[in-house]
C-alpha cells in the first residue's frame, strides 16, 4: 500500500493553503481600497451648506466669532465660509447686516450675541456655527 501523505504532497498542500490564503486576503485588500476611493470629496467649507439657500441673492453679510482669526491658530473656518458662500461677501466682526454667521463654542458669548442683536436662527450646523437674522427695524 502507497502512502497516501508523502513529503511531497504535503509541502505541496501547505503552498496550495497558502497561495489560496493570500489571494483571500488581497481581495479583501483590493475591496478595501475601492470603497475609499469611492467616498465623496467634500470642498472646503462644506459645513456651510445648509447656509446657501437662505443667503441666495444677499450681498453682504457678517460673520462674528470669539475664536483667533490670526494666521497662526485659527481653523480657517472664515476663509472656508466665504469660499463656500460666494458670491456673497463676510465681513469678519461685522454684524450690522440683516443676516449674519455666529462661530462659537463659548455659550455666553452666543447668548449675549443674540440678545444684543434679537436675531433668531435660520439655520445651524454640526461644528456650532449659526447663520442668524436681524428682525426688520
Amino acid at each position: 500500500m502507497k502512502k497516501f501523505l508523502s513529503l511531497h504532497s504535503l509541502l505541496s498542500l501547505i503552498c496550495l493553503l497558502l497561495v489560496a490564503n493570500n489571494i483571500k486576503y488581497l481581495f479583501v485588500f483590493i475591496m478595501s481600497r475601492q470603497k475609499v476611493l469611492n467616498e465623496v470629496y467634500y470642498e472646503p467649507g462644506y459645513q456651510f451648506h445648509t447656509f446657501l439657500p437662505h443667503l441666495k441673492g444677499v450681498e453682504k453679510a457678517g460673520y462674528i466669532t470669539d475664536l483667533s482669526v490670526n494666521r497662526e491658530s485659527n481653523d480657517g473656518a472664515y476663509l472656508q465660509a466665504q469660499y463656500y458662500l460666494a458670491p456673497t461677501i463676510l465681513e469678519l466682526e461685522d454684524i450690522n447686516y440683516p443676516y449674519f454667521i455666529i462661530d462659537s463654542k463659548n455659550t455666553d458669548f452666543i447668548i449675549r450675541t443674540i440678545k444684543e442683536t434679537k436675531a433668531r436662527r435660520l439655520a445651524n450646523n454640526e461644528y456650532g456655527q449659526a447663520l442668524m437674522k436681524r428682525p426688520a427695524p
